[in-house]
């Protein structure tokens, strides 16, 4: 019963429970919330031109440090996400097929090719150059506060893939008949 009562007086659905005076705060709340997105769409469509006297330039404050991190980390990712692969392997032959250590690493070296290896890493960068331009792209083109961030967001990841999945194409491709496999 007490239950009840905490819930039927906490709802906003039942009219006859409210305080007198509510409505006007939920409606200062209301008016609230619309400034800050009306606040924070300023904030964002002007953030360049603010930064502007700051740094002299929001291209090199801005995209220059994330350039240089995804440069870097998405090649260590990809080394990463590499040697997982080989570890898992090594846990599935030790499981389930029986080979000793000695003989999957003997079968892994004999198996791994300097130049899949090389090619992964020239992919991982220049797909870290992709992935920065459009997000980049995307990120400096904002417009619309709150809805527009979540337009550019959806919009960056969307472009992303597909711009990945051609170049990945374009890399096998050239990567196939260069090599000769």
């Amino acid at each position: 019963m007490v239950i009840a009562v905490t819930i039927k007086s906490s709802s906003s659905w039942d009219e006859s429970s409210e305080r007198p005076g509510s409505r006007r705060r939920r409606s200062y709340r209301r008016r609230a919330s619309w400034l800050l997105e009306v606040d924070e769409c300023h904030r964002l469509s002007d953030t360049a031109a603010r930064m502007d006297p700051i740094s002299g330039n929001p291209i090199k404050f801005l995209v220059v440090p994330k350039y240089l991190a995804m440069l870097v980390m998405v090649p260590c990712l990809t080394t990463l996400s590499d040697l997982s692969g080989v570890l898992g392997g090594a846990f599935f032959a030790l499981t389930n097929i029986g080979w000793s250590v000695p003989n999957y690493l003997m079968r892994t070296i004999d198996a791994l090719v300097a130049r899949d290896i090389i090619t992964g890493l020239i992919k991982s960068v220049i797909f870290a150059v992709i992935i920065t331009k459009i997000g980049c792209f995307e990120g400096f083109s904002v417009r619309g506060g709150a809805e527009g961030v979540g337009r550019s967001t959806t919009a960056a990841v969307v472009k992303s893939i597909f711009s990945i999945i051609v170049a990945d194409m374009i890399f096998t491709t050239v990567f196939y008949y260069v090599g000769g496999s």
